[in-house]
């Protein structure tokens, strides 16, 4: 079979172009009497046209009578995409458990041809859109809508102060038992985007503007390495909400309180992160979206999703004696 690599689609060549064979020739373009005339050019551009119509249709209607997956049921991706587990959809509203390297949609900065979005518009719709996101290293929940208004009423729900998301992380160091990082983050916009990728400089500060930010942390267990030729040889796991979910916002905030992310190559430290995937075998973000609350936008009940924790993280938190108190096991994990 011939096949053209199409971004994360596998598109087969041979039956378009034998379904435009066998138009061509019954229009009279082909025939094997040499005599008998060519038909005018009119003739061959609608066989052509009438050949990606009837491909372009089979694939709409493939896409569309895909079944529906519930709660529970895992998004079988194409040959070596990660499996994505659905855990919460009635229709209108999806969640599921983002696992972590996947990133969520391709942008002007990440060019990838697996992605989240990808996976979720061939498994369940074309239509379906995401309410809030997750970086390519966290792991955890992330809802999704599958119509635009929708979308609207489920970012209205989570900005309410009843929602909440929890996060749990490990860092660096002997954090605090509890508190607040209240501290306004710097927010670029698109248009300094495009200049800084288009001069290859730095982002202008008239391009970029203060957007209020809060998280709050609580530390749930502390363990300290005395193997550890670090100058810190404490490491703490916590968990965290935040408000208004701003880009990087757990990562940064915890790294200006000097307790930054295990796994961080952008905001943490990289002797850490060495030392980690060293012990335990951890090569990723420390970084698990667990919990969420919200009213649903359109029957107003509390909707409680919970996602647990990824395989990679269990084990090497339990390696690491960070879990396994009566903390972690009333939060099922």
């Amino acid at each position: 079979m011939l096949f053209k690599k199409h971004g994360r689609y596998q598109v087969p060549l041979l039956p378009l172009f034998l379904n435009l064979f066998r138009l061509v020739q019954a229009s009279g373009w082909i025939v094997s009497n040499p005599e008998r005339p060519v038909v005018s050019m009119h003739k061959v551009a609608l066989c052509i046209a009438s050949a990606a119509v009837f491909a372009t249709a089979r694939r709409f209607v493939r896409r569309r009578t895909r079944p529906w997956r519930h709660r529970g049921q895992c998004v079988v991706a194409a040959v070596g995409s990660p499996a994505v587990e659905v855990l919460y959809n009635d229709g209108r509203l999806v969640a599921v458990n983002k696992p972590s390297g996947l990133v969520v949609h391709r942008s002007e900065l990440v060019r990838e041809d697996v992605t989240l979005m990808g996976i979720l518009k061939d498994a369940i719709g074309p239509s379906i859109a995401p309410v809030n996101r997750l970086d390519r290293g966290t792991s955890g929940i992330m809802l999704l809508s599958l119509d635009p208004e929708m979308t609207q009423l489920a970012k209205a729900a989570l900005e309410n102060k009843d929602a909440s998301k929890t996060y749990l992380a490990m860092v660096r160091g002997l954090i605090p038992e509890q508190g607040v990082v209240d501290s306004p983050m710097t927010r670029v916009t698109k248009r300094a985007r495009r200049r800084t990728k288009r001069k290859s400089s730095k982002m202008p500060l008239e391009d970029a503007e203060e957007v209020p930010a809060l998280t709050r942390y609580r530390r749930l267990a502390a363990i300290e390495r005395p193997d550890s030729s670090l100058y810190e040889t404490r490491y703490s796991l916590v968990e965290v909400e935040i408000e208004y979910g701003r880009m990087h916002q757990i990562r940064r905030h915890l790294s200006r309180i000097a307790h930054p992310v295990i796994g961080d190559s952008q905001h943490g430290k990289s002797e850490h992160n060495r030392y980690i995937r060293q012990v335990c075998g951890l090569d990723r973000l420390a970084l698990h979206a667990c919990t969420m609350t919200l009213s649903h936008p359109t029957t107003h009940q509390t909707l409680r999703l919970q996602a647990p924790l990824p395989a990679e993280l269990v084990q090497a938190w339990t390696r690491l004696r960070l879990l396994g108190c009566e903390t972690h096991n009333d939060r099922g994990l």
